[in-house]
């Protein structure tokens, strides 16, 4: 046992120190900003769809901030919200019986009736939004 108190690590089996990479975010550069400065920056970030961080450094560095591409998503009337939200909380009892369901290999009887309903709403709703 004194033996194996007396043993030295090989320098040689020791890690090198590796070369800091120049390119690594690990500085910090810290400003005041007025309130009303900050929520400009915060909207501006925000349209841009940028994180702050990010979009406070492309402006610092004259990169313009162009917003990445979305994918276009239908819009509703306002008055739809609740409906949206009622077919969303539908959807999420049904996920959670979807996997009940794959779980147990049981299939409750029926299900293919209310999907159906279900998507017989949803385009009927899609149907009155494109007509309006």
């Amino acid at each position: 046992m004194a033996g194996a108190r007396n043993k030295r690590r090989d320098p040689s089996a020791q890690r090198v120190a590796q070369p800091p990479d120049p390119e690594r975010r690990s500085q910090v550069i810290a400003t005041r900003v007025s309130p009303l400065e900050q929520q400009a920056i915060l909207s501006a970030a925000v349209a841009a769809q940028m994180s702050l961080s990010d979009f406070v450094r492309h402006a610092a560095l004259g990169r313009t901030a162009v917003p990445p591409p979305r994918a276009e998503t239908p819009m509703f009337r306002p008055t739809y919200l609740p409906l949206v939200r009622e077919i969303n909380a539908i959807g999420v009892n049904l996920n959670q019986l979807t996997r009940i369901a794959n779980a147990s290999g049981l299939i409750p009887p029926g299900l293919d009736q209310v999907l159906d309903e279900i998507n017989d709403a949803l385009d009927r709703m899609m149907d009155l939004e494109g007509g309006a």
